[in-house]
Parts: C-alpha cells; structure tokens; sequence
C-alpha cells in the first residue's frame, strides 16, 4: 500500500496525476510518458476551455488576433446566442457555414491562405470553395468561440483521402464528436448512437465492426440511418492533424 503523486505543467495547461490507494482514476488520455513504468492513474484534468488531449495538438488560442477578428466581424457569438451547451454552438456555427459557402471545386489560388478570414471573404466573392475550406473556416470560429477542434482527414478503402472534416471537443459528453460543416446537404451533419455524438474513431470501429446500424445522421432538418452512400462510411481510414496552428505556421 502506498502513493505517488506527480505533477506535470505543460505548455498548453495543468494536469495533476496521482494514484492514491482506493480513490477511482478519472476517465481521459494518458499523458506523454516514456513507458518504462506503470502508467499513472489520472485524478483531474485543468486545462480550461481546451480538452485534457491538448497535450497531443497544437492549437491557435481565442485570443490570436485574427480569431478575435473573425469572432468580432462575423459575430459569432450571435449566431451560438441561443445555444446551451458544446453541441448546440458547434452545431449552430455549423449550419451558419454552410449557408455561406457555394460548394464546387474552388480555384488553385483558395489554397494559398488558410486564415478563415481570406476564405470566408472568398465566399464572400461567390467564389466555391470545398470540404477542406469548409472545415477551415469551421475549426478557427469553434476556436474563437472556445470550443476545442481539430481536422480529420477520411476515406473508404478505395479512396483513403476522400474527405476533410473536423471533431469539436464537447465537455457536456468529455467527448471528441464529428461535426462536418460541409456545405452539401448530405455531409452537413454529426452522427449519434442512442443520443451520444460519436467521434471519429468511434465511427471508425462501427465500420470495421459492421454496426453502423446503430449510428443516427443528423442533418439540420432531419435524422435518418446510415445508406449505402452516407458519409458516414468515409472512416474507415482515418487521419488526425496534429497542428492546427495554420494562421501563425
């Protein structure tokens, strides 16, 4: 019977370990660790708005000035105004992209600034733009808003690169869960089972484990069960990007 208690500051927040005899482990990642001894138990997670992953990603912060600009002209917090929790603003910010972005492919010159605020101006210009741009845009207004996102990269067998989406941290469920803000009806959407927003490698193993049947597509105006041609058969390889840092690389 004994106890250690380790405490580790990282560049992106606090996180306190410690596996104190009798006391249940929090549920969440291990941290980095070199792996020549028993991993810790992890009791509480202190990175504030970010998600206890932020070890693993770089992200931009809120306060990066162009995300304080693209909160302030877009005004972002109007549109998640009547929102009440993670799911309800990612949800809102992303039916607002998909109204704004005409889906074709776009032109060589969209992929020479990813800052959201070039591409929505493109938009703007009735320029197209695709799924990439899309979750551009989306992943930097979640940012700038306080919702944690990263980018994702999918496809079926025959086509491992296929699409780009994004999950979006959800600290109601202290989940990651897809949110394609996709501006085509069939892809702007999340996915459910038994009411539960599922994350990437969730969707991933309903593939492989041939359960899909349980998955729910959530559109904006509707649910239905995943067809022979739904999206959500896009996870069978997955690819995450740790850098989401884009306006200052």
């Amino acid at each position: 019977m004994g106890y250690r208690v380790v405490i580790i500051v990282l560049s992106f927040g606090l996180i306190t370990i410690s596996a104190l005899s009798g006391i249940a482990p929090k549920e969440g990642p291990v941290p980095l660790y070199p792996g020549d001894h028993p991993a810790p138990d992890i009791l509480e997670y202190r990175n504030g708005i970010s998600s206890p992953w932020s070890e693993y990603f770089t992200f931009e912060p809120a306060s990066h000035p162009k995300l304080v600009q693209l909160r302030r002209e877009y005004a972002l917090d109007d549109i998640v105004r009547h929102a009440t929790n993670d799911l309800g603003r990612a949800v809102a910010l992303k039916n607002w992209i998909a109204a704004q972005v005409r889906f074709e492919k776009p032109s060589p010159d969209v992929y020479k600034d990813w800052c959201a605020l070039t591409i929505l101006q493109k938009a703007r210009n009735n320029e197209s733009l695709w799924c990439g741009q899309c979750a551009t845009i989306y992943q930097q207004c979640c940012m700038a808003i306080g919702l944690p996102a990263r980018f994702i990269e999918c496809g079926p067998p025959a086509n491992p690169a296929n699409h780009f989406t994004t999950e979006v941290f959800l600290k109601e469920y202290s989940k990651w869960a897809v949110i394609d803000p996709t501006a085509l009806p069939e892809f702007n959407l999340y996915y459910t089972v038994a009411g539960i927003p599922q994350s990437a490698l969730e969707l991933h193993r309903h593939l492989v484990n041939r359960t899909l049947d349980l998955v729910r597509e959530i559109h904006q105006n509707y649910d239905c069960s995943i067809n022979t041609n739904s999206p959500g058969r896009n996870f069978y390889y997955l690819r995450w990007f740790t850098r989401m840092d884009v306006i200052t690389r």
